[in-house]
């Protein structure tokens, strides 16, 4: 059996209660984490005496490397902050621990990447190139399009969801755009994120999606940073308000489903009236998922 180290470390409690503050945890849910009472956390803050395997444990919560904590210099206390677009009806939400933390270790990946160039004489990253200033939504859609080489034809050719996802990815990725998938956090509370750099910019997408829906979001945050807008996203829900979520939507819908060739689709299959059925066939038809067929029809006042 090993046995956990009980010795008392000296740390910088200061730097102990800013990592709490910007990973977003209370004391008391820290607390019930490490299984101790609020007042022990409130001790190792203040005097910065703490066991050895509980600063082991704090170090992961707040991702943080465990010697961040002997810093003997005192934090500066800017708020961290990354643009939320979940908000509903003017409701903001609060930015979990998790969230912080998924946000944090995609930052410090792309800082890797950047080192590694400094280091490698033949390893080069480009500038994000991948600019449009028109904010017209076909436009912007066709430019996606053509800078990716999306066809049906192409579509086609992907046999399933997976393979889809999976090249759109790649290509994506070949622009010198770094993408991650996460699994931690579940979907309704954050379904992708865009960071944006004039150097290596950062999607996010979850993990625990379906696969058409990894793909609507993997778009819809590539619109983010060609936009240069940066934020969290939780795409899905219909009565979003926020401009730049209703933009970003529309234009990743328009890139997977092109209203021109929507529209003759309608008209080949002669569609006057909706139902599953219908909406079945046109996602199977276009690869997307039911979700963006809807939307698709909204956009284009069809009533279902």
């Amino acid at each position: 059996m090993v046995k956990v180290s009980s010795t008392k470390l000296k740390t910088n409690g200061k730097w102990l209660a800013w990592a709490r503050k910007m990973s977003n945890y209370h004391t008391r849910d820290i607390a019930k984490k490490l299984n101790v009472d609020s007042q022990k956390i409130q001790n190792w803050e203040e005097h910065g005496y703490i066991e050895h395997d509980n600063l082991i444990k704090l170090s992961d919560y707040y991702n943080r490397s465990p010697m961040f904590f002997f810093n003997v210099n005192n934090p500066s206390y800017e708020e961290y902050h990354t643009p939320d677009f979940r908000t509903v009806d003017s409701k903001e939400n609060e930015l979990s621990p998790l969230i912080i933390k998924e946000v944090i270790n995609a930052q410090n990946k792309r800082k890797n990447f950047i080192i590694l160039e400094e280091d490698l004489e033949d390893y080069e990253i480009h500038n994000f190139n991948f600019n449009f200033n028109e904010k017209n939504v076909k436009e912007l859609a066709e430019y996606v399009r053509d800078k990716l080489g999306i066809t049906k034809a192409k579509i086609d050719t992907l046999k399933n969801g997976k393979n889809s996802l999976d090249y759109w990815i790649e290509k994506i990725e070949s622009l010198d755009i770094l993408v991650f998938q996460f699994y931690g956090i579940k979907p309704n509370e954050m379904r992708g994120y865009a960071l944006y750099h004039d150097k290596l910019p950062i999607i996010g997408i979850n993990g625990k999606e379906n696969l058409n829906g990894k793909k609507f979001t993997l778009f819809h945050e590539l619109v983010h940073l060609i936009i240069k807008k940066e934020g969290i996203s939780n795409i899905n829900n219909f009565k979003l308000k926020n401009k730049t979520e209703v933009f970003c939507n529309a234009v990743a819908a328009e890139i997977l489903v092109p209203t021109n060739t929507f529209e003759i689709k309608i008209k080949e299959d002669d569609i006057s009236t909706w139902d599953d059925t219908q909406i079945k066939r046109l996602s199977s038809y276009f690869k997307v998922s039911g979700e963006v067929i809807l939307r698709k029809l909204l956009s284009l006042n069809h009533s279902c």
